[in-house]
């Protein structure tokens, strides 16, 4: 329990006690303090928060100051009661708040002596406004009493088969920003109430959950909604609407709409919806690593993955890539390109310079293609005057772009005063129903076709 200064005044002792208010401030009830003049020491935050007053604001006026005018009188009878005789009274008044809306609160109230010579009286506050309201629909229709209590942990609204709010509990009123009389005759349809969908578009008054439940007689759950309160503020609310059926026509002459506060929720959602895209990047990023390391590990095994001519990769390394390139391909679904490149007239070359000139002229091709490839490309010597060229996450525009650039830079070699061009056939690699041969196949094809259409020039497959 907490220990009293008795040298320090009483309503400074009560304020300032970190014990008291603790207490006080997590007690299920408005609960407050006063003096005999009516003043308060001290309130806890339901009782601020129900009278929409701080309770500094009742220093220099009594507590029931806010209470309406028609119970004033009773009031103070009540409270000159307990003043002058110290019993306990309980009784129900309507108070006003700062917004001009009412509550119904049922106030008990007791003496007592916490030295001697000094009265302080302690009140706890309930609010009974949706009790009264229910009690009043109640005798027209039970069956919306009960739904209503069940759902009083959210905020709930009672729409009649207009849509308009007949009920709205005081977590309804927190939630939206609006008082019960700011809510009461209010419909979904109010161009006022703007409301929006999760990608930022107008939410329509015809399509929220309750307006729906009316129209179908069908249950809405979990609907997300953003709302604008008053204040310009958005929150972020969980829906669910309950049609009430009127058994004498089968159809909905009421709804309930039951909604949370769902706002730190969808941030937090929200926010780990940013960072598993994050880590998607990172995934894509060590992908392409992963891919770039495959490469230098290859180009270290040694002789036996080399063609000696022109130092590109071999045959077999070829084929051990494209196995490689299809594994990816089935895990991330990016296709690739294959091309495959012949140097044109190249018997004519040996022929005419011999076969040295001819491994020269390979050696060049082979410089040219691998000055135009990409750090992710891969370039091998297919055979004789063959080469081989595997693009990844290319698409078939991309591939005959790179292509066309490769044939391009061949154009530039010279040998002897004749021109070195070469053909090309591209196929691409997308994993529906494809395999290493139909690639090759496709590509060999193609390549044919640019031969027999001029050579020079490159043919896309398929």
């Amino acid at each position: 329990m907490p220990c009293f200064d008795r040298s320090v005044p009483m309503g400074e002792r009560l304020h300032d006690a970190p014990e008291m208010k603790q207490i006080m401030d997590t007690l299920p009830h408005g609960v407050f303090v006063a003096r005999t003049d009516g003043s308060i020491h001290y309130a806890n935050d339901l009782w601020n928060r129900k009278t929409g007053k701080d309770h500094s604001q009742f220093d220099d006026v009594p507590w029931y100051e806010c209470v309406e005018e028609q119970h004033l009188p009773a009031v103070l009878k009540a409270w000159n009661q307990l003043v002058k005789t110290g019993e306990t009274i309980q009784l129900e008044a309507m108070v006003r708040r700062d917004d001009d809306s009412r509550r119904i609160i049922h106030f008990k109230m007791i003496r007592f002596n916490p030295e001697e010579g000094v009265d302080v009286f302690l009140a706890h506050a309930d609010d009974i406004t949706v009790t009264k309201q229910l009690a009043q629909v109640a005798e027209k229709n039970e069956r919306r009493l009960a739904i209503m209590l069940e759902v009083m942990s959210e905020g709930v609204v009672l729409q009649d088969s207009d849509g308009q709010i007949m009920l709205s509990n005081p977590a309804a009123e927190e939630i939206l920003g609006l008082s019960n009389d700011q809510l009461s005759g209010r419909t979904s349809l109010d161009p006022c109430w703007r409301s929006i969908y999760e990608d930022g578009s107008d939410y329509p008054g015809s399509e929220h959950p309750a307006m729906q439940a009316l129209a179908s007689g069908a249950s809405f759950h979990d609907q997300l909604m953003g709302i604008h309160k008053p204040d310009g503020t958005l929150t972020w609310i969980s829906i669910n609407a309950v049609p009430i059926i009127n058994p004498a026509t089968g159809k909905p002459d009421s709804a309930v709409a039951s909604f949370s506060d769902v706002t730190e929720l969808k941030k937090s959602r929200d926010e780990t919806r940013k960072q598993l895209d994050a880590l998607h990047m990172v995934q894509i990023e060590l992908e392409m690593r992963q891919r770039e390391l495959e490469v230098i590990n290859s180009q270290l095994k040694g002789m036996a993955d080399t063609d000696v001519l022109t130092g590109l990769k071999n045959r077999r390394c070829l084929f051990e890539r494209l196995r490689a390139e299809i594994s990816l391909v089935e895990r991330n679904g990016n296709p690739f390109g294959f091309a495959l490149f012949d140097v044109d007239f190249f018997k004519s070359i040996n022929d005419t310079f011999g076969h040295m000139a001819g491994d020269e002229v390979l050696k060049r091709v082979a410089d040219a293609l691998t000055s135009c490839a990409r750090i992710s490309d891969f370039v091998a010597r297919y055979g004789g005057e063959e080469f081989a060229v595997v693009m990844p996450h290319t698409s078939r525009a991309q591939a005959e772009v790179a292509v066309e650039r490769m044939l391009a830079e061949i154009r530039r070699i010279h040998w002897e005063g004749r021109q070195v061009t070469a053909s090309a056939g591209v196929s691409l690699f997308s994993g529906l129903g494809a395999s290493i041969d139909i690639l090759i196949d496709e590509a060999d094809k193609a390549l044919y076709a640019a031969k027999g259409a001029g050579r020079n020039q490159v043919v896309m497959a398929g």
